[in-house]
């Protein structure tokens, strides 16, 4: 694994864009969540190896779009499992949010899906995740136009859907200070 992780790194810190493309798309997605949960429990190295794989992984290829949204899916609740040293977590959220901008429009509203339902399951109880949940937004209000459901939908109107659901349901008693939080840097419409 650490061979593997040290290859990863390597061909990202050079100049070696097609070998590192071509070596990600060698990796299954259950090896790059291993070798992103090995890096980040041990606490080495896990901003490069996360910078690799997104120089690997361009987000106009469909490939490349699907493991980013695989890092995303992988790293929040590893971010939130509470088995990573504050730091690490804290650089991992870091990272991501600097990436945001880059999903591409399904990809920010799945992100998004996602964080809505495990925030009504009461998956977010450490809070370290929710950072990133407006820039989510953010970024989702940004778009155009989505596919939802059987039509289009623009960003800003999935956007205050998902809110809507959200602050419908009950949340967990523990998790209240953190959202109270999470709202404040989210732009809301006087809706």
């Amino acid at each position: 694994m650490k061979g593997e992780m040290d290859k990863l790194i390597s061909l990202a810190e050079g100049d070696h864009i097609s070998e590192l493309q071509n070596y990600l798309s060698a990796l299954t997605d259950e090896k790059i969540k291993a070798l992103m949960t090995n890096s980040a429990l041990k606490g080495k190295r896990v901003g490069a190896m996360l910078k690799g794989i997104f120089k690997g992984s361009p987000s106009n290829s469909s490939e490349g779009a699907n493991r980013r949204l695989l890092v995303y899916e992988h790293c929040i609740p590893l971010c939130e499992s509470g088995d990573l040293q504050a730091e690490v977590a804290a650089d991992m959220i870091g990272l991501l949010m600097l990436e945001t901008h880059t999903l591409s429009g399904p990809s920010l509203a799945k992100l998004a899906s996602l964080f809505v339902d495990a925030i009504k399951v009461g998956k977010m109880g450490s809070g370290k995740s929710l950072e990133l949940f407006p820039t989510v937004l953010t970024a989702l209000a940004a778009c155009e136009a989505l596919t939802y459901g059987k039509g289009e939908l623009s960003g800003e109107e999935y956007k205050k859907q998902l809110i809507n659901s959200l602050c419908s349901s009950r949340w967990d008693p523990q998790c209240v200070i953190h959202f109270t939080t999470m709202f404040r840097d989210v732009p809301l419409s006087l809706e």
